[in-house]
Order: structure tokens, then sequence, then C-alpha cells
């Protein structure tokens, strides 16, 4: 014999069964304790975000919970509070955040925080629990990718150059304006690979595959276009009348394409009859350019007498760096490798003292003389100072939306020349949407 009971009180219940065959009857009784399960709330995974420039542009984390009543008590109260945060917040811990099972939360600085979800039936039963949001520093989206970039320091602007948002057939020109944030395109046929901007910010140099491009930086933008020689893996303005495109290199081929002048004012291109597939000009010498050789091993210094007359000054024969590129300090000191050798570059000599190998990108502050450079994973900024002894390294932030994360890659360092802004060109894929973004960091 079975029979069911539904309980309604947190209560001891005794059920009595009663047994007879109309003579004889037995009595048998049972004591049933009846308890309210509280509810089981999830408040979810970790949670991640970024500041806004300004506190008022911060977006709000978005928080999701649930709960599991296994009495199925209905409905449930939800309570978002804040647990926990960083040392430097002014949010006040024990806030209400919500009052459902989802919620958005602001955060004010940077750091991590402790949200509690509590969830409670009819019958007051609770339970809680908490999740972790992470507050990232500020990204400035910039809604393209990024494929090459430098920077223009007399002009305070850094110009990009990648597919063009809306027609990946074809290219943009991007300069981007650091004091006042205004970022303007100049479109292009098709996509670049590679960028030089003269130091005054008036003239850039592009080129891919197909073509090299010379482009009028001024109030109204102007572009004018050459067939490229050959594949372009490099590209340098010397001064702001010439730039010098060097040639990807083909395995093990005998003979490799030379060095061509490119004449930023009036078109044309003209051979040097000198090797290289990578270069940088000087910044401060108008009239010199350092060119890197893979397949023979040489880092070269020339100087320019005429378009495309390169004079040899000085070289290092012993250079060692496949694939890399190279750097020339804004100050015209030195020149470095994405292998991390360091040369004088009145002489090419080669310091003992060394970066880390694998450099990604790299800049230099034309008046403190730091570097700051990516390398390796690119996870931080590396700083290093004018005797090149390291600094600080700044982690990347993380690139948060909707509530999901990612950490960013760093593409591109940029250094201020007092050395006290610095900013990376980063890129992260979140959700499965890649985003490419801007990075700001100071200093006293």
């Amino acid at each position: 014999f079975t029979a069911d009971f539904t309980p309604d009180l947190e209560e001891t219940w005794t059920a009595t069964l009663v047994v007879t065959d109309g003579v004889n009857t037995t009595i048998g009784s049972a004591s049933y304790v009846c308890v309210n399960d509280a509810p089981l709330p999830d408040a979810g995974e970790t949670r991640y975000g970024n500041l806004g420039q300004t506190s008022a542009e911060t977006t709000p984390i978005p928080l999701v919970g649930t709960a599991l009543d296994i009495n199925a008590d209905a409905p449930l109260d939800y309570i978002w509070s804040l647990d926990a945060k960083p040392a430097a917040s002014a949010l006040v811990v024990g806030t209400t955040i919500g009052s459902a099972s989802t919620a958005q939360f602001v955060p004010d600085v940077e750091g991590q925080y402790v949200l509690r979800l509590r969830a409670s039936d009819p019958q007051g039963a609770a339970g809680s629990d908490t999740v972790i949001v992470e507050a990232h520093r500020h990204i400035r989206d910039l809604g393209h990718d990024v494929d090459d970039a430098e920077y223009a320091r007399n002009a305070g602007v850094i110009v990009m150059v990648g597919h063009d948002p809306a027609n990946s057939a074809k290219g943009m020109l991007w300069t981007l304006d650091l004091a006042t944030g205004t970022e303007t395109p100049v479109p292009l046929e098709t996509s670049p690979t590679s960028v030089s901007v003269s130091v005054d910010g008036t003239r850039a140099a592009v080129a891919d595959d197909v073509y090299v491009r010379r482009v009028s930086l001024g109030a109204t933008p102007t572009v004018a276009s050459e067939i490229a020689p050959f594949s372009v893996r490099d590209v340098a303005i010397v001064g702001s009348s010439d730039a010098y495109l060097f040639p990807y290199y083909e395995p093990y081929a005998t003979t490799q394409p030379h060095i061509r002048a490119y004449d930023l004012a009036n078109g044309g291109l003209t051979e040097t009859y000198k090797y290289g597939n990578a270069g940088v000009g000087d910044p401060v010498l108008a009239n010199v350019l350092y060119a890197a050789d893979d397949q023979w091993g040489e880092l070269t210094r020339y100087t320019t007498s005429g378009r495309g007359t390169l004079g040899q000054t000085h070289a290092d024969y012993d250079y060692s760096c496949p694939g890399g590129r190279i750097w020339a300090a804004e100050n015209g000191g030195h020149v470095f490798s994405s292998c991390g050798s360091i040369h004088v570059a009145s002489t090419l000599e080669k310091l003992l003292k060394s970066l880390p190998y694998g450099i990604q990108h790299l800049h230099s502050a034309a008046t403190s003389g730091e570097v700051v450079l990516l390398s390796g994973t690119a996870a931080s900024l590396q700083r290093f100072s004018a005797s090149f002894d390291a600094v600080s390294s700044e982690a990347l932030p993380y690139w948060g939306l909707a509530g999901n994360g990612s950490a960013s890659t760093g593409r591109f360092a940029f250094i201020s020349a007092d050395g006290k802004i610095r900013w990376a060109i980063v890129r992260a894929n979140v959700a499965g949407v890649w985003k490419t973004g801007l990075v700001t960091f100071t200093s006293p």
C-alpha cells in the first residue's frame, strides 16, 4: 500500500497507518521532516569590460544569472550586489546593482570586482553565488584592421593602412591625429601592406604586390599610383622627396631585385643597383638610408646624392636577422633590428647590449631616447631607457564585448617625444569577432 502526501509547511509530520482485518487492528507511525531547499543560483563565468575614455562613456557590463529550485518554488526574487572592489574604486561594497536575474554593472576604475547574486523563494529560503568582473583599460575601437602603421612625430599623427572595411577588394589609408582623436580616411584602389611617412607628416608612400602610391597628406589628400617593379616588402621615405622600395626575396634565387627609388613629387622609379629587403630612413638626416639584406647578412648605411644614387658609408657584414625588420631611433642615434641587435647609426657598430629577440614593432622617443617595443607573444608593451635598460612592462588589456573577453595582441607601438605617452595598436578575437583598437598609456 502506498500513498502520497504533500506538506505545506516546514515541519515534522507524523503519518499513521492503521491496518485491520476486521478482527485485529495494527497501528504504525513514522515521522517525516519537510525541508524547503533554498534556490541554487549561478552568477555565471568571469565577465569582462573596458573603461570608457571618460566615465560617462563606459559601456555597462552585462551580468547574467540563473537559479535552480528543486522544489519548483516560484516566483524567485533576485538581488545583485557589490561584494568586493579595487582599492581605488569609489563604489560602495554592499550596494545593490540590480533586482532581476540579469543586470548591468558599470565599473569606475581598472581592476577586479566581485558581484554577488542572491536568489530567494517565496518562503524566504535563499542562496547566493559570486562572479568576478574584470574592468580593463580603455581601448579605442578603430573599426578597421591595420596592416602597417608609422608615426609622424612632427605632425603628431599615426598613419595606418589596411583593407577598406566596407569593401575588402579595396584599401584605405587613415591618419589619426593623437591630439584631437580625429581619424581621416584616404581611399585607395588596392590594400597596401607597407607604409612609410615623412617626418613632417605631409607625405606617405604605400605599396603592395602590384602598386606603389604616393599620398599627399594635406587638407585635401591626393593619391597617385605607379605599377610596382616587384612585390614590395618594405618602403622607406628618406627626407620628404624620395621613398625607397624593398623587394621580397625569392628563396634560394641567385639574383634578387635591386632597391628602387620612388619620386614622391612627380612619380617615376629609379634602379639603385643596391640590394636589401628591409629599410628605414634616418629621422634626423634627410639624406641617409639604412638597408638590411637577409641573403647576404649585411646592414648598410647609405647617403643619397641624387635620386637613386646611393653611396655606402658604413656596413655591418656580420648582420644576421632572417626575415627581420629594422627601425631607426627618432633622435638619429641608433638602428634596431627585430632580432634585438642595436647598432650605432653613424657607423653601424653593434653594441654588446641588446633588446629582446623577436621584436614585432619598435619605436623610440625623439627627446628622452626611451624605446617601446612589442616582442614574443606581444601581450605587453615593453619600455626601455635611453641606455636600453628595461624600465617597465605594461600589460595590454583584455577586450570586453557584451561581457565576453579576450586577450589583445599588440601589433604596433609608439611613444611621444618626451616618453610620457605610449600607444599600442592591438587586435583581439572576441567571441568570433575580430577587433582592432588603440590603447594609450600615460606616466608623469
